[in-house]
């Protein structure tokens, strides 16, 4: 967990100075912050709308102008000032189309001024309108230290919205979340309705949160649900968002899902890498933003591993350092001093774990 206090000692001496001093070529190997939901997908935007509305400097409700096809014009102005203002956004035919059919919707767009772009951001229909425009307002507190509390409740609440576009800007936002705050959220969504879409290719995307969402929930079809899809992974090689299956198997079992994880996966070596560092992330997010309870069968499943399987201690620093969590800091010191890694680049991996340990261990 970021800022968790930590011991660390000096990075073993024994191994050849020249490997050592490549540290700070690799020093941005390992990025850290919070234990975010987003762990787990690739797919989705860097940023999200929230962090557009916040960065955004003009943000218009605009349609098409009648007097120049193809072109949009500003309708509302929602934020900023929009006089002389010249949109270079292409209004594709399907959106001319519904725009032409609905005359109250509108396109909801942003202007960064450090870009210099305007930017698609949603289609919003007339009956959605309010709900947008009050987007927006909330929006200027969003960057507050404690904005991110308000924000997460704002998109939460959009969850279970009937329309799906608004579904999915709510999961994109809540896939950014920290773990710990996701915790929180009351699921009204039952696992039937959270599991819709989930081996549809359209929706993959979101399915990590989804999955998040289930095991957070717990009922007795997610546990069902959940334990069937972990069967089938630990049967084949098969890996697809298994870091979310995982995590949710140890919000739901706690304790006996660290250790069906350890059983399963971890301990065997017959498992694909990709497997395995699904499964360490699952362990590294809960061990960051899960319940405090796990930590010690957490700490001794990565102990044993540090152990017994040395060639996945680099894979070990680089995905607990992802999640901010350097506790491991000692143990993966006694590890490089031993001389366990047998790698420069895993060697070089360790160390700037250790390197971002002291540093975080001094803030």
């Amino acid at each position: 967990m970021s800022g968790r206090a930590c011991h660390t000692r000096p990075i073993a001496r024994s191994y050849p100075a020249a490997i050592l001093s490549m540290l700070l070529a690799f020093g941005l190997t390992i990025s850290t912050g919070p234990a975010l939901a987003c762990a787990f997908h690739v797919q989705l935007p860097d940023k999200t709308i929230g962090d557009h509305l916040i960065e955004s400097s003009v943000v218009v409700l605009a349609r098409e102008d009648p007097a120049k096809q193809w072109t949009f014009r500003p309708i509302v102005a929602l934020k900023g000032d929009t006089t002389d203002t010249k949109i270079d956004l292409f209004v594709p035919s399907t959106t001319r189309r519904r725009l032409s059919k609905n005359p109250g919707d509108t396109v909801l767009l942003s202007y960064s001024a450090d870009e210099g772009a305007w930017r698609r951001l949603a289609y919003v229909r007339s009956r959605d309108r309010s709900l947008f425009e009050r987007m927006v307002r909330s929006s200027a507190s969003w960057s507050q230290p404690a904005g991110q509390s308000a924000r997460n409740l704002f998109f939460a609440g959009l969850r279970d919205h009937e329309d799906r576009s608004l579904q999915q800007i709510a999961l994109t936002e809540l896939d950014r979340a920290a773990y710990r705050d996701l915790r929180t959220f009351e699921i009204r969504q039952s696992t039937d309705v959270l599991a819709q879409g989930l081996w549809q290719p359209f929706e993959q995307p979101w399915a990590p949160i989804r999955i998040l969402l289930i095991g957070i929930r717990g009922d007795q079809d997610g546990r069902l649900l959940v334990h069937k899809t972990i069967a089938a992974a630990e049967k084949t090689g098969w890996s697809m968002h298994l870091g979310a299956w995982a995590t949710a198997l140890v919000e739901m079992d706690g304790e006996a899902g660290v250790e069906r994880l350890r059983s399963g996966f971890l301990v065997r070596a017959d498992k694909p890498q990709q497997q395995i560092e699904a499964v360490l992330t699952a362990l590294a997010v809960h061990g960051a933003g899960g319940d405090p309870e796990l930590g010690p069968p957490i700490n001794t499943v990565i102990s044993t591993l540090v152990e017994e399987r040395p060639e996945l201690v680099a894979t070990i620093a680089r995905i607990f350092g992802a999640q901010g969590d350097y506790s491991r800091a000692t143990l993966l010191s006694d590890a490089l001093e031993k001389r366990r890694l047998k790698s420069p680049k895993d060697i070089i991996t360790v160390a700037t774990y250790l390197s971002l340990a002291r540093q975080s261990a001094t803030k």
